[in-house]
C-alpha cells in the first residue's frame, strides 16, 4: 500500500516514465549545505509545489520539510526505498541518486568535523581568556600592593616629619604628643598596610624607633608610669586639657576595646579627672586611674623602660586602629 504523496507520482509515472527518476533526483538534491545546517528546498520547480501539496501522513516527511537534520536523513532513506520499490527507477537516475547522496554524506561529514574543530577551538579560546584573565587579576593585585606600600610610607614620613620639625602637637606633653602622633600615623594608609599585607611588624616596630630615637623631651632610662601621667598632665595648659581629654575620651568607647587598651585607657582616664572641678578631682588623678585599670582591665607596672612604654602604646593604639578599618571591609 502506497501513501497517497507515492500514488500521485505512481500516477505521473505512468503518463511520463521519466517522472520517477526526476522526483528521486530532485528528492536528493534538494538537500543543499548552507552554512551550518543542511534545508530541503521545498519550492523548487514542479516537483517542489507537488512536495507542499503532500498530505503529511509520513511524519518524517514532514520533518524533512521542516529541515531538521537527523530525522531528516532517516526520512529521506524511508523515502528513496519507498519510491525505488513502487517505482520505475532507471540505471542512470540510481547512479545520480548515489552520487547525491555521497555528496551530501561528506558535507555532512566537513560539517561535522568544523563543528568539532570549532568546538575545539571555543574551548581553546576560553582557557586563554581565562588564563589572561587570572593574569590581569593577579597583576592588579600587585599593582593595589604597590600603590598600599607607597602610600604607607609617604603617609608615615609626611607624618613623622611634621612632627619632628615641631610642626604639629606644639606645646604638649611629651607623652600625650606620642599618642596622637600614634593615632594620626595608624588612621592613615597605614593600617590599610597591615591589613592587607597581613604585616604587623614593620611600621609598628618603624615608628617606635623613629619615636625613641628622635624624641626631644622624652624622660630618660627607667620611669614611673603614674609619675610621667601626672607631670604630662600639669605641663598641659588650661584650654589643652580639655582638648586632649576629648581627643583621648574613653568612656564612650566599646567595652571590648577598652579591654584591649590599658595604657591608653588610664591615659585618657587620667585626662577626664583633671577637666573636674578641683573640689571633686581625686588627690592623686593618675594612681587613681592606674588603680581602675588594675580592677577593669589588667595590672600595668608602676615603672618602665622608656621604649618599652611607647612600644605598648604603639601596639595598642595600632591594633585598635586595625579592628576598626577591617570592619568597614
Amino acid at each position: 500500500m502506497y501513501y497517497p504523496s507515492t500514488q500521485k507520482l505512481c500516477e505521473l509515472q505512468r503518463r511520463i516514465p521519466m517522472v520517477g527518476d526526476k522526483a528521486l533526483i530532485d528528492l536528493v538534491n534538494g538537500l543543499s549545505v548552507s552554512k551550518d545546517m543542511l534545508r530541503y528546498r521545498k519550492s523548487r520547480g514542479f516537483f517542489g509545489k507537488l512536495f507542499d501539496k503532500f498530505d503529511g501522513s509520513n511524519e518524517k516527511r514532514r520533518l524533512i520539510l521542516d529541515g531538521n537534520l537527523i530525522a531528516g536523513q532517516e526520512a529521506l532513506q524511508d523515502w528513496v526505498l519507498e519510491l525505488c520499490d513502487s517505482l520505475s527507477i532507471s540505471q542512470v537516475a540510481l547512479t545520480e541518486t548515489q552520487r547525491s547522496l555521497l555528496e551530501v554524506r561528506n558535507a555532512v561529514r566537513l560539517l561535522k568535523s568544523q563543528q568539532s574543530v570549532l568546538q575545539a577551538l571555543g574551548f581553546q579560546l576560553e582557557s586563554l581568556a581565562k588564563q589572561f584573565g587570572d593574569r590581569i587579576d593577579k597583576l592588579e593585585a600587585k599593582v593595589r600592593q604597590l600603590e598600599i606600600r607607597v602610600a604607607a610610607k609617604e603617609d608615615i614620613d609626611s607624618i613623622f616629619a611634621a612632627w619632628e620639625s615641631e610642626q604639629t602637637y606644639q606645646n604638649l606633653p611629651w607623652l600625650i604628643q606620642i599618642v596622637l602622633l600614634t593615632q594620626e600615623v595608624f588612621s592613615s594608609s597605614v593600617s590599610l598596610y597591615e591589613l592587607q599585607m597581613d604585616d604587623r611588624e614593620k611600621y609598628r616596630q618603624l615608628l617606635t624607633n623613629k619615636i625613641v630615637t628622635a624624641s626631644k623631651q622624652m624622660p630618660k632610662g627607667l620611669i614611673g608610669f603614674g609619675e610621667l601621667l601626672t607631670i604630662s598632665c600639669q605641663e598641659l595648659q588650661k584650654e589643652d586639657v580639655d582638648l586632649a581629654a576629648s581627643l583621648l575620651e574613653v568612656r564612650s568607647i566599646h567595652p571590648h576595646r577598652i579591654l584591649n587598651t590599658p595604657y591608653i585607657f588610664t591615659i585618657g582616664t587620667t585626662l577626664e579627672m583633671y577637666v573636674l572641678p578641683e573640689e571633686s578631682r581625686p588627690n592623686n588623678p593618675a594612681r587613681h586611674a592606674i588603680g581602675l585599670c588594675r580592677q577593669q582591665i589588667e595590672s600595668i607596672p608602676r615603672m618602665l623602660e622608656i621604649r618599652e612604654l611607647v612600644t605598648y602604646i604603639v601596639e595598642e593604639i595600632a591594633d585598635d586602629c586595625l579592628g576598626k578599618v577591617s570592619r568597614t571591609f
